[in-house]
């Protein structure tokens, strides 16, 4: 395990502020439900890879809530149609799924537990990794991680890190939102982007909750690779203070 460079320009990174968009989903998207062939496992064709995530999430039109949650963030489409295209030309949605939010009747999952989970492919091109300080792939997968702790209000749990899975390296970062908001209209998240590179492809991310033990359950999900292993996106779990184990921090 190590730290990687820094690995972007957050000024200049034109995915910056969809990646904004779906930070925000964690607390206020709705969701058009879709489905998998099978609850919590997910087969991505492109790549080969399989991710297993709680059952409990229930997935939605990632498309649909990211533009909604662009209106969301920024006001009409209109006002910032070009740089929307742009950032969805690089930033490509591939499995969106969320906790249900709760029916007027209360007979679904409470509203105050909220968690999001994105797969994303960040599109490798000239025209993409503009933005960022380095151009070697590995380091945009590091910078993509990164933003975690780069967004408005984040507050940083960690240093970047990264594990090694099989023959490649999982970056992550993880970050805090409103850890001082005392009013309950006021969102709490906790926030984890990862990002790594397989099989010519740059794959993200992230996962966020607004409920600590919800938080620590959503980042066991798993992914296997064409090495036959199953690999947890994050091997552990933050504590009551939102600390990491002592022996990942070195």
């Amino acid at each position: 395990m190590g730290h990687p460079p820094r690995g972007k320009d957050r000024d200049t990174l034109p995915p910056m502020r969809l990646l904004k968009i779906f930070c925000f989903l964690a607390a206020c998207s709705g969701c058009v439900w879709g489905q998998t062939e099978q609850p919590g496992i997910f087969h991505e064709p492109a790549t080969g890879l399989t991710m297993r995530f709680p059952v409990e999430l229930v997935v939605c039109d990632a498309k649909k809530a990211i533009d909604e949650g662009h209106v969301a963030v920024f006001g009409s489409m209109q006002n910032e149609a070009k740089e929307h295209e742009l950032a969805t030309r690089c930033m490509k949605p591939i499995l969106l799924a969320e906790l249900p939010k709760a029916s007027p009747q209360g007979d679904q999952t409470s509203s105050e537990d909220v968690a999001t989970l994105l797969l994303f492919e960040f599109i490798a091109s000239k025209e993409c990794k503009a933005g960022f300080k380095y151009k070697d792939d590995e380091k945009v997968a590091g910078g993509i991680a990164q933003t975690a702790i780069q967004l408005p209000g984040a507050t940083p749990l960690s240093q970047p890190l990264w594990f090694d899975f099989g023959k490649q390296k999982l970056h992550a970062a993880f970050a805090a939102f409103g850890l001082h908001n005392t009013s309950p209209d006021q969102p709490h998240a906790l926030i984890a982007m990862a990002a790594m590179r397989y099989h010519g492809h740059i794959l993200g991310w992230m996962m966020s909750a607004s409920q600590l033990n919800t938080f620590n359950d959503l980042t066991k999900t798993s992914i296997e690779l064409d090495d036959g292993k199953v690999y947890q996106l994050v091997p552990f779990n933050l504590d009551d203070h939102l600390r990491l184990p002592i022996n990942i921090v070195k």
